[in-house]
């Protein structure tokens, strides 16, 4: 009996034991485990025009910065604005009008759907004109800020366009901008709008771009300041790209989010949307109060939509309120109520936009000083895109590599694509930035060299050399490895040399250059030295290099072993390690 028992136990201990690993089993296998792990910092594959960053890569900027340890470091990554001590800035009129919202004791109920009605009110105002004829046919609602106001319009596009449901946005646009359409369901395409080569805006194959389009197509346009690249269509080109948008009955849909920041003025910054809607365009627009007045973390802004009809208006305020609905409900009220403060009050607005002025004229100062001093240090580059460009954003034109070298070799922290914040660029910073601009921009472009190689086995290597300092030539033996050893990328040139003869020699399997003639030099200046110890012989005529010692050094003699002429020395270019020198050195 008692070992039935026994049994009986062992049994049902085992049981429950095996319906635990059971149940331990089916808990292991997460309902998540599909889900795949996201690159850092919100990093995103395809985005158009760009280097596939999120709006969110600053995050990394922002982490590298704070890790640098050196002191003079520059944050240009930020898109936020700035003072000149390089520090977040809450304009005086919000502070004021904050103090006006407490003051006032209002509750904390829930707003309406389509947010703070005197705000609305306001920023339809202030974007298409106080005394706008279409005021009484927008249907507008308030956002959380410019991103959830593109989504909106994302959503009530791909709801409600008539057309095929694709947007066109321009190469390269704001890193979001794919992104929003794309959840909302909407196709994205591109056109042209900045060309590399100029540094400026591809007009030509934008309008080509747009008449080429499927009639009935849905165009995204940056109001002003576009976002990455600062370069905005003169007044006569939107009227242009207006006429072409009518033309082939597309669709304007657009972003501003720089009103008044751009140039200063509100008016001005919000030509383009007032003439479209004055050429008849029934245009859709996204307004964020992020930038101009600083209100980043407040999410304050606006979508709009400009109907036939007051009652076309009213169906379309209706369907806003449904898309609006299980989206986020309603949306916040504090900053809305700062930003109708300022808008609806005559005192604090006059001095907002006097605060909005003082912001943008800063930016365009840096803009000017950072131009003047790269020009200073002698760089022969066409640097007029800088002050161009507009609003907060400069496309400095620099590639990955060049942008990656300010970051490590400079500690200037930027994204890939060679946009830099403006608004991070102070009166104590801009010289040391011009300088490492400069460095980087030298170094990524070579020399224009005109050898004449006599000897097929050699083959003649001219690195970048800083400006009043001679060029460095390094003959290499193609038929034997050896290291090619690089100058530091704060060194450039813009000479041009000629070589008469060129033979390889002996001994020791180095190759000797025993003629050297300067043909032609230009703009030899000084900048910083930095480099590895080099001698040269720049005298014109009979001077010679006998020997290129495998890159660590050039001895520089005449032939039969003499020294160098008067006023060829040796120079050491910067802090590091010194290398042996070539026969001839002191």
């Amino acid at each position: 009996m008692l070992s039935t028992l026994r049994i009986a136990t062992r049994q049902s201990v085992a049981c429950r034991a095996s319906s635990a690993f059971t149940f331990q089993a089916v808990r292991a296998a997460s309902t998540w485990a599909n889900v795949p792990q996201g690159p850092p910092h919100g990093l995103t594959k395809g985005r158009i025009g760009c280097d596939s960053r999120s709006n969110n890569a600053t995050a990394g900027i922002t982490e590298a910065f704070k890790a640098d340890s050196f002191e003079k470091k520059i944050n240009l990554g930020v898109g936020a604005y700035r003072d000149d001590k390089g520090k977040p800035y809450v304009l005086p009129s919000v502070r004021s009008a904050e103090e006006k919202v407490i003051a006032s004791r209002l509750n904390k109920e829930y707003a309406g759907i389509t947010g703070v009605p005197e705000f609305t009110k306001a920023a339809v105002q202030l974007a298409y004109g106080a005394d706008s004829p279409v005021l009484d046919r927008i249907a507008v609602t308030q956002s959380i800020s410019g991103t959830g106001a593109l989504r909106i319009g994302a959503a009530f596009l791909q709801r409600f366009y008539p057309g095929d449901k694709k947007i066109y946005i321009p190469t390269p646009s704001w890193a979001n901008h794919k992104a929003v359409f794309s959840d909302a369901g909407l196709s994205v395409e591109q056109y042209r709008y900045y060309d590399k080569k100029t540094i400026g805006l591809d007009f030509e194959g934008m309008i080509a771009d747009i008449k080429n389009a499927p009639k009935g197509s849905i165009f995204l346009f940056h109001a002003c300041a576009h976002n990455p690249t600062g370069v905005d269509p003169t007044q006569e080109q939107w009227k242009e790209i207006s006429n072409a948008v009518k033309q082939q009955g597309h669709y304007a849909f657009f972003d501003m989010a720089y009103q008044g920041f751009a140039s200063g003025d509100t008016d001005k910054d919000a030509f383009a949307l007032r003439h479209f809607v004055k050429e008849g365009h029934n245009v859709s627009l996204c307004q964020s109060f992020a930038k101009n007045m600083g209100l980043y973390g407040e999410r304050v802004g606006s979508f709009s939509i400009v109907a036939e009809s007051p009652e076309e208006k009213k169906r379309i305020d209706s369907q806003i309120k449904i898309l609006v609905r299980p989206m986020y409900s309603n949306p916040p009220i504090h900053g809305a109520r700062i930003a109708s403060e300022i808008l609806n009050n005559p005192t604090l607005y006059k001095q907002w936009l006097g605060e909005v002025k003082e912001m943008a004229d800063r930016i365009i100062t840096m803009r000017a000083l950072l131009k003047e001093n790269l020009e200073k240090l002698g760089s022969k580059h066409d640097w007029s895109h800088i002050t161009s460009q507009i609003g907060m954003f400069a496309y400095t034109g620099l590639d990955a590599e060049a942008m990656d070298k300010l970051a490590k070799e400079h500690s200037v922290y930027a994204t890939k694509d060679g946009r830099i914040s403006v608004a991070g660029i102070t009166s104590d910073n801009v010289g040391r930035l011009a300088e490492a601009i400069y460095a980087v921009k030298a170094h990524a472009q070579p020399l224009e060299v005109s050898p004449d190689l006599a000897h097929p086995a050699l083959h003649l290597l001219v690195h970048p050399s800083n400006l009043a300092h001679p060029p460095l030539l390094l003959a290499h033996r193609r038929r034997r490895r050896r290291r090619r050893r690089h100058l530091p990328p704060s060194l450039t040139t813009t000479i041009t040399v000629a070589i008469i003869t060129i033979i390889p020699t002996g001994g020791d399997g180095d190759p000797v250059i025993p003629e050297l003639r300067l043909a032609h030099a230009d703009a030899v200046e000084e900048p910083h030295a930095r480099a590895r110890e080099v001698a040269a012989v720049v005298e014109e005529g009979g001077a010679r290099l006998a020997r290129v010692d495998g890159g660590h050094g050039v001895g520089a003699e005449r032939a039969g072993g003499e020294r160098p002429p008067a006023g060829v020395e040796r120079r050491q270019l910067g802090p590091q390690r010194r290398r042996r020198a070539g026969p001839g050195a002191p």
